[in-house]
Parts: structure tokens; C-alpha cells; sequence
């Protein structure tokens, strides 16, 4: 169960700086006021395909996978976003329903800024618009890389292709090695790469033996 957080605005202010610098400064406080933050433990759901989208929403702290189900209830993990990411909100300009759902894969904070506010200032504030413009073009580019990759590349293709995404979101560099700064269950890497959970063990599995990346405790080095 999501957590409120009683924040003011200089909070908000502190934490979506380069967001709130684009609204004029006789706005940022009532817009800092409608904005409601939450944090979320691990596996935490933060909403679900069909219910109504009511906010445009940047994670602060933690990370959360958006994921689809598909037949036989089997998970397609669309994306994995961190802090400082915006998501939730491609649908409010569709039909208004969420088409996926979101959950927290470690305990995250996250900021709800309410979309009758977003429309306003998308509406009426060019910068705005362009951040989201930009976020979806980002988010809509990677999906088609992601799909060509997904249906036409072989397993290991696949495979090897969520781990460079998630070095490049989550990479950091140690010595030389590339450390995942997330920890994900093979499950999760099977429903990020198309895979079936047998065939992503084997072929973690054959990159260890290949020392192309190393696990402990999770934590996947490059």
C-alpha cells in the first residue's frame, strides 16, 4: 500500500527542478501545491491497465517496471524506468485508460502531478509541451528498437540486448566492469527479453561461462 508523503512546495521545488523551472514563477507554488508524492514499497502496484489516467508521474527515488500481460496471464516487461524518469501519461492522449500496468520493483518515491494541471500547462506553455513531446518520442524510439529487436533477433540476441538497455539506464562503471544498479529476478530479465524462464536461466547461464557478465546476490556485472 502506497504511503503519502506530506510534502510542501519547496520539496517539490528541490526535486523537479529542470520541470518546475518551465512553469512562470506566479504559478510554481499552486502548481507545487496540487503535486502529491507517495512512496512505495517493493512490488508495490502503482496502477493497472483499464482505471482512468489522473496524473502525469515522475519517479523520484527507486525504479518500477511497466509490464503487460499477455496470453496465459505470461508478463512482457515494455520498460523499466528510474529516477528522474516520466511515465504513466502516453495514455491520457489516447483513450484515457491505462493499456498496462506499473509496479515498483524497489522502494520508490513518486511524484503525482495531476493531469487536468498537465493539460493546462501542455496547452498553454510551449516548454512544457516540448518535455513532453520529448519524453514520448524517447519512449516511442526505444519501443521500436525494442520490437525489432524482440521479433527478429535470437535468444541470445535478445537477451544481450535488455542487458546493454539496462547498463545504459543503470550502469555504473567499477574498474572498468559495468554493475547493474538494479536487481532483477530471472524472471524478469525472461519477460524483458521475449524469453521463457528456462531458456533465460541457460543463457545467463552460457554468457557466465563465457565471462561475458558475472552474478552475485543478483547484482549482474558486464
Amino acid at each position: 500500500m502506497a504511503e503519502r508523503l506530506y510534502t510542501d512546495a519547496d520539496y517539490i521545488l528541490e526535486k523537479l527542478p529542470s520541470f518546475i523551472a518551465q512553469v512562470p514563477l506566479f504559478e510554481q507554488r499552486a502548481v507545487c501545491d496540487a503535486i502529491e508524492v507517495y512512496k512505495f514499497k517493493k512490488n508495490d502496484l502503482i496502477y493497472v491497465e483499464n482505471t482512468e489516467v489522473k496524473d502525469f508521474m515522475c519517479l523520484l527515488e527507486g525504479k518500477a517496471k511497466i509490464y503487460k500481460k499477455g496470453v496465459g496471464g505470461r508478463e512482457q516487461i515494455l520498460r523499466i524506468v528510474g529516477a528522474g524518469d516520466y511515465f504513466g501519461y502516453r495514455s491520457f492522449f489516447d483513450d484515457g485508460k491505462y493499456v498496462s500496468r506499473a509496479v515498483a520493483c524497489a522502494d520508490s518515491i513518486i511524484c503525482f502531478i495531476p493531469i487536468a494541471i498537465m493539460d493546462e500547462l501542455v496547452n498553454s506553455n510551449l516548454r512544457i509541451a516540448n518535455i513532453v513531446i520529448r519524453s514520448l518520442a524517447h519512449e516511442l524510439g526505444t519501443a521500436t528498437e525494442r520490437l525489432v529487436g524482440l521479433t527478429q533477433k535470437h535468444m541470445r540476441g535478445r537477451l544481450a540486448d535488455s542487458l546493454l538497455m539496462l547498463a545504459e539506464s543503470f550502469g555504473k562503471n567499477e574498474n572498468g566492469i559495468t554493475v547493474l544498479d538494479i536487481r532483477l529476478s530471472r524472471q524478469d530479465i525472461a519477460d524483458l527479453s521475449n524469453m521463457t524462464l528456462s531458456n533465460a536461466i541457460r543463457t545467463l547461464s552460457d554468457f557466465i561461462d563465457e565471462k561475458i557478465i558475472k552474478i552475485e546476490k543478483r547484482i549482474i556485472s558486464i
